[in-house]
């Protein structure tokens, strides 16, 4: 078979998008790489899935994650799947302060689209979940270790400490 331009321009299309998309994925790598420090603050939701509905639901949560994308929003989280006991989803959001979080929800809502997107989701993910929990919690630096980044650990395990009223002086002493 005889070589010719026209059969080489695709080979060399595909070598160009292969350096490019390997460039961009270093950058992408490098900026991922960089320590940040942790949020104040963490609203963090629990939701506990019925049996057999987890792919389902993660369907619905990536329409969330593409709204989301579509407006731009500021608003960054991560979510995780349980690997063991029963199906659930930790959802956890950042933020520095009470006012930058309902700034975002603000500007988030104010998109009428957006709105009907979320209302949309949560109608479709209502059936498929048992129950919801959801908080905010305060960065305690004095009760964390120097690294509280979690991006290069596969896994996690996440203890919750419920703190009667009354008894945070205690626990301060821990």
């Amino acid at each position: 078979m005889k070589a010719t331009i026209r059969n080489a321009v695709p080979l060399c299309l595909a070598l160009a998008g292969l350096a490019f998309s390997s460039a961009s994925a270093a950058l992408a790598q490098a900026s991922a790489a960089q320590s940040h420090a942790p949020h104040k603050y963490i609203w963090l939701e629990n939701t506990s899935i019925k049996p057999g509905m987890m792919h389902a639901y993660a369907l619905e949560e990536a329409k969330g994650v593409q709204a989301d994308q579509a407006i731009h929003s500021q608003v960054s989280y991560t979510q995780w799947q349980n690997i063991t006991g029963p199906p659930t989803v930790l959802s956890v959001a950042g933020f520095n302060s009470f006012a930058e979080m309902a700034k975002q929800h603000g500007i988030r809502y104010a998109n009428p689209q957006y709105v009907a997107s979320m209302r949309s989701i949560a109608e479709a993910e209502a059936p498929m979940e048992t129950a919801s929990m959801s908080s905010v919690y305060m960065l305690r630096s004095d009760q964390s270790s120097i690294d509280t980044s979690t991006k290069h650990h596969p896994f996690v395990e996440i203890t919750r400490y419920e703190i009667r009223p009354g008894q945070m002086a205690n626990w301060d002493r821990l």
